[in-house]
């Protein structure tokens, strides 16, 4: 099902897992499932934490397939003050929160290139938190919220009923097929 194209696509880069001596330079994948193109870059920041690539790429991928649109996306792994920062910076809350999504673009051009969509940062110590108080796995919750993060990169968000209603019934058929809910 998931396959990791050995050579360039002809419309795509191929990008490689570079080594500096001491430092790795974040993981590009480029993906394709049932003609969904998706590109996907792994960051690790200030956590301890490692989420195998795969799982990530999986979780990606299915989401660009469910949704019918070709992208690229990068999920940062990072700690609660980073986040916090963030929250604070971007949307005036001072506080840590478990995902946040920041678009590159706005509204119906999303998605319909092979653009970059924006990047999806999760705080590992809030989601463990939030996993165990939920009794679900660290990487089920991971999963549903790198779906999340997707979804709010392309458009769809939940600040009406009707709005969230269609958000989390996307969000749950994706995470059913990954078997993440």
């Amino acid at each position: 099902l998931l396959k990791i194209l050995p050579h360039p696509h002809p419309l795509h880069l191929q990008f490689l897992l570079l080594r500096h001596r001491k430092k790795k330079v974040p993981v590009r994948r480029f993906l394709v499932y049932n003609e969904t193109y998706m590109e996907c870059t792994i960051i690790y920041g200030k956590t301890a934490v490692r989420f195998p690539s795969k799982l990530v790429r999986r979780v990606v991928l299915a989401t660009g397939a469910a949704i019918k649109k070709t992208g690229s996306v990068s999920v940062r792994f990072t700690d609660n003050k980073e986040v916090q920062a963030l929250n604070k910076k971007y949307r005036g809350i001072d506080a840590a929160t478990d995902v946040l999504s920041f678009a590159l673009r706005e509204g119906a051009a999303v998605g319909k290139t092979t653009e970059d969509w924006g990047d999806v940062v999760i705080a590992i110590p809030y989601v463990s938190a939030q996993a165990t108080e939920k009794k679900v796995l660290l990487k089920e919750e991971v999963g549903m919220l790198i779906i999340h993060g997707i979804l709010h990169l392309i458009g769809y968000d939940h600040e009406s009923n009707k709005k969230e209603k269609i958000m989390f019934t996307l969000q749950n058929t994706i995470a059913k097929k990954l078997h993440l809910a």
